[in-house]
């Protein structure tokens, strides 16, 4: 049997998010899925290029807000915001040029090291996948296959998913445009729309934040053209994230609605990278992968 499979519900698990840290090797995510038996995983195309040999991006491109100078003078505020641009497209630049040359195929060790493990890649997350450069996007779509993935996976916008889908459909594959804070269900039915090669994802735990009620009426209206569905929990208090299954995100809902219905909707853990309620992170795998099972099967 499949691991983290339930009453028919597939349940996975985010790659490296739910680790909650990146610079993970194959070996330590096999390790890191096999004891508690994850079946399914989405993975971040940064840790696949990682493994692959992509450049590391440096860390001076992505400074904190609150490391500028109180005393900065405005123009040389703006120029540091103008060299960090240059550095930014330059690095860029510099790994385009890198992913032109790769070759895909030491992803077939990947795919057979998780399969040892007991799991799939079921979806590759891909951030800022429509900022790229086509033939960039080709290469994600290759990637994705190469990994046996079902869904490539991105930030869910119309014109991101105007110009992705028909590249998606020459790969046959299938876009999920992730809904995010503030994403409203007619926004995500509108990309929809663009076609059946684009798919629309939903996080559980910011659908409500964004103002659209209960996610079960998207999901029944929609669960042919649903990707995957994200379980995060946060209060609804303060929309803070919560220790997983005792905050007020529906998760038992979704994962019963899933089962009765028979919908093909993976079920995705998305544990909060930096909570303070998830210290142990292999325990906190564990705790959400048995809170599910017990929602299913109990």
């Amino acid at each position: 049997m499949t691991h983290s499979h339930w009453a028919g519900v597939q349940v996975g698990l985010t790659i490296p998010g739910s680790v909650g840290s990146d610079g993970l090797s194959i070996d330590q995510l096999a390790a890191y899925v096999a004891e508690p038996g994850v079946g399914a995983l989405e993975l971040d195309a940064r840790t696949v290029e990682a493994w692959l040999g992509a450049p590391p991006e440096p860390a001076l491109l992505h400074p904190p807000e609150d490391s500028f100078e109180t005393g900065l003078l405005p123009i040389e505020e703006e120029v540091f915001q103008d060299e960090l641009e240059l550095a930014r497209a330059t690095f860029a630049g510099y790994l385009r040029d890198w992913r032109r040359t790769v070759s895909l195929g030491p992803l077939d060790t990947v795919r057979r090291r998780l399969t040892d493990a007991g799991a799939r890649v079921d979806g590759l997350r891909w951030h800022g996948l429509a900022d790229l450069a086509d033939d960039e996007v080709e290469l994600a779509c290759r990637m994705a296959s190469s990994l046996g993935a079902r869904v490539l996976l991105t930030e869910a916008s119309f014109s991101g998913a105007s110009r992705l889908a028909p590249v998606a459909e020459r790969f046959q594959m299938t876009i999920g445009f992730q809904g995010e804070e503030g994403s409203s269900a007619e926004a995500l039915e509108r990309v929809l729309g663009i076609g059946e090669s684009a798919g629309v994802g939903i996080d559980i735990g910011v659908w409500e934040a964004a103002g659209n009620g209960s996610p079960l009426a998207f999901l029944e209206k929609h669960s042919g053209r649903i990707t995957h569905v994200h379980l995060t929990d946060r209060r609804t208090s303060d929309w803070s994230h919560a220790q997983f299954g005792s905050g007020d995100a529906p998760i038992r809902d979704v994962l019963r609605a899933i089962r009765d219905h028979h919908w093909a909707v993976p079920a995705i853990i998305a544990l909060d990278r930096t909570s303070e309620h998830e210290p142990d992170r292999r325990a906190a795998i564990r705790q959400a992968l048995d809170y599910c099972r017990r929602c299913l099967v109990e």
